[in-house]
């Protein structure tokens, strides 16, 4: 069992976003131990998932790239 202690009770907003493009955003309870439930009219369904090694990850946005471009060293 994970304790995430301070997020038990509270959905939270996540987001990423690629250089000023396509954002996602989506909310949810961090503790993995949550079910899925409505929380002040937004329905939160998705929860962390515990990897091999304890840490905790959950999936916040897809992102799709047309364009595999190759950077030189000296743009990195």
């Amino acid at each position: 069992m994970i304790d995430a202690e301070g997020f038990q009770n509270c959905p939270m907003e996540l987001s990423v976003g690629v250089g000023g493009g396509h954002s996602s955003t989506k909310t949810s309870f961090l503790d993995p131990n949550v079910e899925g439930r409505q929380h002040n009219r937004v329905v939160v369904s998705q929860r962390p998932n515990v990897r091999s090694d304890g840490w905790l990850e959950i999936e916040i946005g897809e992102f799709f790239n047309s364009w595999p471009r190759r950077r030189s060293p000296d743009e990195c």
